[in-house]
């Protein structure tokens, strides 16, 4: 998303983290920015998530960007990594006519 800071604006990276209770009700777990999308801000998140009391993770949904699967797994050993279905769709586009 395009972000001002002081006089200049920039794309930077926003994160929202959602998480399902166990009554399915949706819960808004944080908001995160990055100025880019890295496996080390994924890692902050992971570590910020743990910090405030999240103990396990069933299902991570993410974008392409590599090694963020390797981070969450580091924090969440069992964790299953899917990528966003707008990027699954992305890739099987591109292998189709």
């Amino acid at each position: 998303l395009s972000t001002r800071r002081g006089g200049s604006v920039s794309k930077e990276a926003y994160y929202v983290i959602l998480g399902l209770r166990k009554d399915f009700k949706r819960e808004i777990l944080g908001v995160y920015n990055f100025p880019s999308e890295t496996k080390s801000g994924m890692g902050t998140i992971c570590d910020d998530l743990k910090k405030r009391g999240i103990k396990r993770v069933l299902l991570w949904v993410t974008d392409g960007v590599a090694g963020v699967g390797e981070e969450v797994q580091k924090r969440f050993s069992y964790t299953k990594i899917q990528l966003c279905i707008i990027h699954k769709k992305r890739n099987i586009l591109e292998k189709v006519r």
